[in-house]
């Protein structure tokens, strides 16, 4: 089953290129249409019509240089260097969104209790953020006293719980639309001038930082203490046996928020190699994800300066509204540490 999801999404995403691909270099963003439109559409209409009618043959690539060729050679100056000084701002995107973004330990911690919801804010943080390669952290640090982690206090309001748990997702699922309508948008307007023919490079990077978590959560899911903290522990109500009920549990824990939630604190286990391998792994994708975001970005052309500050924006805020729901989260799982609860 999850193959032929996969597969359906290629395809899919295969479908979706081709479309863009046809509408490559007659759609630019506004503060630049005025001018790249009459370029590309007029002057350079007879490399326009054959890029346009080549398909995906070999040559696509070749009509494609040829066609940002015709265009930046007919482009003023002055032009030029509001595309240049919009690639720098792009260029630092990725890294500046990492320093933003939610931790390794972090969204382990959140996917053993919640994963749908850590799905949604792994891709609407478009980010992961690494302090140092091959350094292993435990997810159960997060919970400890340090200045800046702070708890809050259970919630017990049924009302409550329904309240912010639908809040959360609305949210977390507004973030993932922002940020995919947003690579979306990037990848169809602008041209990456290594892959010219390629248009779902920004959208591959947008995607990435879910691989990653799903890597680092899956180590601390087989760790001893993660199995222990991923548990059902309602103790007022029976465990199930069936997988129904099993099933009914875990939708039940997945829309609950932490700070009404059960949490075991007794978790001194040390991990395995398996487990340190794993999170190794991760924070080297974390570094891969952010590198190849900045080639992406800063190799995207035809894209002034409001546009890039637009697409900053828009990223920073989805980052930031994640942000704050996994601190709202860590906070609720934190409560039963007295030194940390406020």
């Amino acid at each position: 089953m999850a193959c032929k999801a996969v597969v359906l999404f290629l395809l899919q995403l295969t479908v979706v290129h081709a479309s863009i691909a046809q509408e490559r270099f007659s759609h630019f963003y506004p503060s630049m249409n005025w001018v790249l439109l009459p370029v590309s559409t007029e002057t350079c209409n007879s490399t326009l019509q054959k890029y346009l009618s080549s398909g995906f043959q070999p040559a696509t690539a070749n009509l494609c240089y040829a066609q940002i060729r015709c265009i930046l050679s007919n482009l003023p100056e002055e032009e030029k260097a509001v595309e240049a000084s919009a690639a720098v701002l792009l260029g630092i995107i990725p890294t500046f969104l990492a320093s933003l973004g939610p931790t390794i330990p972090e969204m382990s911690l959140l996917a053993s209790r919640r994963p749908i919801l850590a799905i949604f804010l792994a891709i609407g943080c478009v980010s992961v953020s690494i302090t140092r390669f091959a350094e292993y952290s435990s997810p159960l640090q997060v919970l400890d006293a340090k200045p800046g982690n702070f708890a809050t206090k259970e919630i017990q309001s049924h009302r409550r719980k329904v309240i912010i748990s639908s809040f959360q997702y609305m949210l977390a699922f507004g973030a993932c639309v922002n940020v995919i309508y947003c690579s979306y948008t990037v990848g169809t307007y602008t041209v990456l001038n290594w892959k010219c023919q390629n248009s779902f490079m920004p959208m591959l990077w947008t995607l990435l930082p879910l691989v990653v978590h799903v890597i680092a959560a899956s180590a601390f899911r087989i760790s001893p203490a993660g199995k222990k903290f991923s548990q059902i522990s309602d103790s007022k109500m029976k465990k199930p046996n069936s997988v129904w009920g099993r099933l009914v549990y875990m939708l039940r824990q997945e829309a609950t928020p932490c700070a009404a939630q059960e949490m075991p604190m007794d978790l001194k286990e040390a991990d395995g190699f398996t487990v340190v391998s794993l999170q190794w792994l991760a924070s080297g994708a974390g570094f891969a994800h952010i590198l190849f975001g900045t080639m992406v970005l800063s190799s995207l052309l035809f894209i002034g300066m409001l546009e890039a500050l637009s697409v900053a924006a828009q990223y920073i805020g989805s980052v930031l509204v994640c942000r704050f729901i996994l601190m709202f989260e860590l906070a609720g799982m934190r409560r039963l540490n007295p030194m940390s609860t406020i």
